[in-house]
């Protein structure tokens, strides 16, 4: 005769009815977001489709700073992405900057403030992406600024933003879409 006996099988369902937490079972928490306090060398350009004029002008101008975040240097804490590792190297932002006016003074002696918001993706010595910030849509010095990031960012969560990006303004206001170069820039995150 053969005994026959109650088979439970038990996997690691958390949206099951009955609950069996095995050793073997893994918890779904969240890793720690990336915090700490990081500073990078900054290069890239303001770009305005629509250009920037010699005169003066209070039409905003809307641009696009793409920045490339290099030598990156300072302490990281917290879990990356999978196939990442820490620490961050190198960074790539992309940014969307809305001018108080449309003229070149703009850059170096602001009629008002600009507005600025965008992410920043961050990367490891390989290259593979270890996550991103987003900042917040916030007032913005051209000439140099702080800035706020995101209380839900995955990467330096509520964390300040210095930036230093000021561009190089020859050849402004020549007529066409306007590109500045940013040949010396510095970013620096650290927690608030």
């Amino acid at each position: 005769m053969r005994n026959r006996g109650l088979v439970v099988l038990i996997h690691c369902d958390t949206a099951a009815i009955v609950r069996f937490q095995t050793s073997g079972c893994a918890r779904g928490t969240r890793p720690r977001p990336i915090h700490g306090t990081i500073t990078c060398d900054a290069t890239g350009s303001f770009t305005f489709r629509t250009g920037l004029t010699m005169a003066p002008s209070r039409t905003r101008a809307y641009g696009r700073i793409a920045l490339e975040l290099a030598s990156c240097d300072g302490g990281q804490n917290g879990a990356q992405r999978t196939r990442a590792s820490l620490p961050i190297v190198r960074g790539v932002a992309e940014l969307h900057i809305a001018l108080a006016g449309s003229s070149c003074t703009e850059l170096t002696t602001p009629s008002g403030q600009a507005r600025i918001r965008g992410r920043v993706r961050w990367l490891d010595a390989q290259g593979a992406p270890i996550g991103v910030s987003s900042l917040k849509d916030d007032d913005f010095d051209v000439r140099g600024d702080v800035i706020t990031l995101r209380d839900r960012t995955r990467v330096f969560p509520s964390h300040a933003l210095a930036l230093r990006i000021a561009p190089g303004i020859i050849g402004c206001g020549a007529g066409g879409p306007t590109v500045l170069p940013i040949a010396v820039g510095k970013l620096t995150l650290w927690p608030r």
